[in-house]
């Protein structure tokens, strides 16, 4: 009887058959599916085996950098219509609400007070400052000024006695500021054409109608006969 033999290598692990060609070919069939196996081991291995990680530049697409954003404007040129820094204050730029001096003192001295906070990050005055401001705007009244003012409890926080009182804005008094402001800006209430800072709207021009100068009449002269 002929003699077979088979070796099988599995990386070297060798599986060997050897003998008469019958005992060669049920030793194969009998291992048939353990070496199909070890054989499918082998190429899943291969398969996970890792693979080159692609670079940043061929698998990440980078959006292109959002410019910076704008700076807010600061506050002397967000109130420039309404509102002028000085060596002690604010000016107060536009024409005071109001229709009685009472009024525009109140008026006067909430806007001043807004403004002082915005600009100078000072939020008290004192009595004769809010003065000033009503004198620029010609409705000072020194005998009613601090009444008008006191009158507006819930707008303002008073300190000091006498010549040293003081005012700063309540906080409904902050919001009824803003409120104001908003206001004087949708009336278009912007920097008054009148002397720099008192905010007094200057009178208009007045304009000379000429007239034509009346001519003379003809008169018709009879002739003596």
């Amino acid at each position: 009887m002929s003699e077979a033999r088979v070796k099988v290598s599995l990386t070297e692990g060798i599986l060997e058959f050897e003998g008469s060609e019958t005992f060669v070919t049920s030793q194969v069939e009998k291992f048939t599916k353990v070496i199909q196996a070890a054989f499918a081991g082998e190429d899943a291995v291969a398969d996970e085996a890792p693979r080159e990680t692609p670079t940043s530049r061929d698998s990440v697409v980078t959006d292109p950098p959002t410019p910076p954003s704008a700076p807010p404007p600061s506050p002397v040129e967000q109130f420039k219509d309404l509102f002028a820094p000085t060596e002690t204050g604010v000016q107060v730029l536009t024409t005071l609400p109001g229709s009685s001096k009472a009024e525009k003192a109140v008026s006067g001295a909430k806007l001043y007070l807004y403004g002082l906070q915005a600009l100078m990050q000072r939020d008290s005055a004192a009595f004769a400052e809010i003065g000033r401001v009503c004198k620029a705007h010609g409705c000072y009244d020194s005998h009613n000024m601090a009444a008008s003012l006191k009158g507006d409890q819930a707008s303002f926080v008073f300190g000091g006695r006498g010549k040293r009182q003081t005012l700063k804005l309540s906080a409904p008094g902050m919001q009824g500021t803003a409120d104001l402001i908003a206001r004087i800006r949708a009336a278009g209430n912007g920097i008054a054409p009148g002397r720099k800072g008192n905010g007094r709207t200057s009178a208009p021009t007045s304009r000379r109608t000429m007239r034509p100068t009346p001519q003379p009449t003809a008169m018709s002269a009879k002739s003596s006969g």
